[in-house]
């Protein structure tokens, strides 16, 4: 169907955009027929009378799913996908699960953030990198070890004085959960403990008996 305002409908005979699918099932194949070339969709937004493109597609030199700011997905630094499944940021060729790779002069860099909009107090968790496993006889995934940010302090808005603590969790052996207290925790004043409850009197290096 095609509308007399130019919206095109598959599937309806009411579009509602300029294409409207319809069906139980609705699927948009793109498939390259060539010995050597991509498919790919483009996208391309106008921002002060400037072209943004990005697309989304199969890249043939990389052989990854691409999505990013580029004019073909060969070309893209911004996210893509091999056929294993690893994931690379910045780059086209992932080495690991999750590569992240920086810009020239910069840094890859990952930041975990709390936005909490009623504000960050003690000991809220601003971020937490968690290790987990799976074996065949586990019904779940379960922790092993975790690393954790926490605030040290109410937070303000008006200054970067806010004290947080970074924190290493791991899991003991047995029945018992060894993830309630951390075993090493490094405080805002760079005083570290080991095997202790944080206390605002640790100072320098302080290791509970029988921790080393």
């Amino acid at each position: 169907t095609i509308l007399a305002t130019g919206l095109v409908g598959i599937g309806t005979s009411s579009p509602g955009t300029l294409l409207h699918l319809s069906h139980s099932d609705p699927i948009i194949h793109v498939q390259a027929t060539g010995t050597n070339s991509h498919s790919y969709t483009k996208y391309t937004s106008r921002v002060s009378g400037v072209d943004k493109v990005g697309v989304v597609g199969m890249a043939m030199t990389n052989n990854t799913m691409a999505l990013g700011y580029a004019s073909t997905p060969n070309t893209v630094a911004g996210i893509n996908i091999d056929s294993s499944g690893k994931v690379g940021i910045g780059t086209a060729a992932p080495t690991e699960n999750l590569t992240v790779q920086g810009t020239d002069n910069s840094n890859g860099s990952i930041s975990i953030r709390r936005n909490d909009t009623g504000g960050i107090n003690t000991p809220d968790v601003l971020g937490a990198l968690y290790f987990t496993g799976q074996e065949d006889s586990m019904s779940a995934f379960a922790t092993g070890a975790y690393i954790a940010a926490k605030a040290n302090e109410d937070w303000t808005v008006t200054t970067n004085d806010n004290a947080t603590n970074l924190h290493f969790y791991t899991q003991s052996e047995g029945s018992g959960n060894g993830l309630t207290n951390p075993r090493m925790t490094i405080k805002e004043d760079g005083n570290v403990g080991i095997g202790l409850t944080p206390t605002a009197n640790m100072v320098g290096l302080s290791v509970e008996a029988g921790c080393i």
